[in-house]
């Protein structure tokens, strides 16, 4: 039976008495009942078990440094170029007689690269030559016969007449031999341009055609960019461009592994797509970059503002766009949590830079804000 069922139960006893016996001794034996009733309800009290308080809760706390300032670290992107690269084809039209080279290969500077099949040209030049020499041979038997024509002319044995046909007769062929010679040396010069040769120290980067093909005049045949230490670009704010200048040395990460770069030059135009200004580096001699591999510029500054670092597993969801820290406030009875608002100023990774009403040197609990109350009894345990 519960407690509220005795209590009606002594009512109703206490009622029953009234009217049999008269409201004053029904009082008393009402009152006699309660005290009975009373004396049930203590005894059960003191039968319930005992409740312990609860022990400290263990948390790992860190000191809190305050500072003036903060550093910010930015990344921008950029990839990896050669200084030179060339898409390089022959200026006549022609099929491919020779390219020995392959992607990857590199190859010196003046080195055959590729080349026409020239059989062509090269009888085409030998019946050049061949007519160049006839009328050599023209123009010096018309050499003779003006020199015979001028002896007879001074023994008054020919016409002037003559002698004039005979000297302007070598003048002609003394020109066609010219013009004979002048196509020859066009002939040896496409003979020259029917050869590529590589214009710098270089790698092959790409074979567009093979041999045998038939190529127009003009259209690439092999990609080649300069084997010599690449270069890094990258673009930047016009504001951030405005603090770096040509002899800046920056740190560059490439694949894993961070580079110490020269600033060379910077663009004065601005990208009208990115709104940015590109930035041009020498990676160091011997550096391990493929052309067109990407990687980012890291740049640093200090930025002014009261505040500390904390890790960003200390930080707890706050109100109105705030956070929370729980300080470790000892009362005399033992540490406590106390929970302190905070303004989140700059992230970085796993640490953010805050600012609020922080003391310096304050212990803070450094992870798992969620387990712990405002007020809590804890146990701090210093991180290592």
């Amino acid at each position: 039976m519960t407690d509220t069922s005795s209590h009606s139960l002594l009512f109703r006893v206490a009622r029953r008495a009234a009217i049999l016996i008269g409201t004053t001794s029904a009082v008393a034996i009402a009152g006699a009942l309660a005290y009975s009733g009373a004396g049930t309800l203590a005894a059960r009290a003191d039968l319930a078990p005992t409740v312990a308080a609860a022990p400290p809760l263990p948390v790992t706390t860190a000191s809190l440094v305050l500072a003036d300032s903060y550093t910010i670290r930015t990344e921008y992107s950029g990839r990896v170029e050669a200084r030179q690269r060339t898409a390089i084809g022959f200026e006549q039209g022609g099929t491919i007689a020779a390219l020995p080279l392959d992607e990857g290969d590199r190859v010196a500077e003046g080195a055959v690269v590729a080349r026409l099949d020239t059989r062509a040209l090269e009888a085409d030049l030998a019946a050049r030559v061949a007519a160049r020499d006839a009328l050599a041979a023209r123009r010096d038997l018309a050499e003779l016969t003006a020199d015979r024509q001028k002896a007879l002319l001074d023994g008054n044995h020919v016409s002037r007449q003559r002698y004039d046909e005979a000297r302007l007769a070598v003048a002609g062929l003394e020109a066609e031999v010219r013009a004979a010679e002048a196509t020859i040396t066009s002939i040896e010069i496409a003979l020259d341009k029917a050869v590529i040769r590589a214009p710098f120290d270089a790698v092959v980067g790409a074979r567009r055609a093979d041999v045998g093909a038939r190529v127009a005049g003009g259209a690439p045949v092999i990609d080649l960019f300069e084997a010599a230490a690449p270069r890094f670009r990258a673009g930047l704010p016009a504001e951030v461009a405005a603090q770096i200048a040509p002899g800046d040395a920056l740190e560059i990460e490439i694949g894993g592994i961070t580079h110490a770069a020269t600033v060379e030059r910077l663009r004065d135009d601005i990208d009208p797509v990115t709104r940015t200004r590109d930035v041009l580096l020498a990676l160091p001699e011997g550096a391990q970059a493929a052309d067109g591999a990407l990687g980012h510029i890291t740049l640093t500054r200090e930025v002014a503002g009261t505040g500390g670092w904390v890790a960003t597993a200390a930080l707890g969801e706050g109100i109105r766009g705030l956070w929370t820290l729980y300080l470790v406030d000892d009362t005399g009875a033992g540490p406590v949590a106390r929970r302190e608002a905070v303004e989140l100023i700059h992230l970085d990774g796993d640490r953010a830079f805050v600012r609020g009403a922080l003391p310096d040197g304050v212990q803070i609990v450094a992870e798992g804000p969620h387990r712990v109350a405002d007020g809590q009894r804890i146990a701090p345990s210093p991180e290592s």
